[in-house]
């Protein structure tokens, strides 16, 4: 009788402790954060290179909701978009290919020298530009023990709104091309 006492409790504690080690808790995290030590866009307007901050957060095992943000180096971009990152193999593992379709809004300054060749005149002129796309990224990522985050993204897309404004005229171009590629160092949490 006193030994069911004793080794009843302690076959139920045995039980639980085996059966929590069954659950698994997620291998990683669902937020993501990085930094982009490399971030480059182009269109036939504008064009910078620059450093980038990126939030993601995933939603299920395949989608995830993605936020970058990029300040140019030489022409004042700035430059934020909104997206969901599809994966199609999810992104529970090491290495995973996405896909997201994302827009993006640019804002910049082109500064440049001009020469009026008729009158002998020139001078430097700044254009303050606008943008609003679309992109379609392809992106390798991969999670080094299980927080530590590279990855690479690139893609092409279609400006629909091209405006851009000098001291005397605004302009409006029609759609045009834009690419954009970045080399993303995060933690996942």
């Amino acid at each position: 009788m006193m030994n069911a006492r004793v080794f009843t409790p302690l076959l139920i504690l045995l039980a639980l402790s085996t059966q929590a080690q069954e659950i698994e808790s997620p291998a990683f995290g669902n937020n993501l954060i990085t930094i982009s030590p490399l971030s480059a866009y182009g269109s036939d307007q504008f064009g910078d290179v620059g450093l980038g901050l990126a939030y993601e957060r995933f939603v299920n095992e395949k989608v995830s909701i993605y936020s970058p943000l990029s300040l140019g180096l030489s022409n004042q971009m700035a430059q934020v978009g909104a997206g969901l990152k599809l994966y199609p193999t999810g992104h529970e593992r090491s290495v995973t290919y996405s896909i997201s379709p994302i827009f993006l809004f640019t804002t910049g300054k082109d500064e440049y020298y001009y020469y009026e060749p008729f009158d002998s005149y020139g001078g430097t002129s700044s254009d303050r530009i606008f943008q609003l796309g679309f992109l379609l990224i392809n992106s390798l990522n991969i999670t080094i023990e299980d927080d530590i985050y590279l990855g690479v993204d690139g893609g092409f897309g279609v400006n629909y709104l091209n405006e851009w404004e000098d001291e005397r005229n605004r302009f409006n171009d029609g759609p045009s091309l834009n690419g954009y590629f970045r080399v993303n160092l995060g933690y996942r949490f």
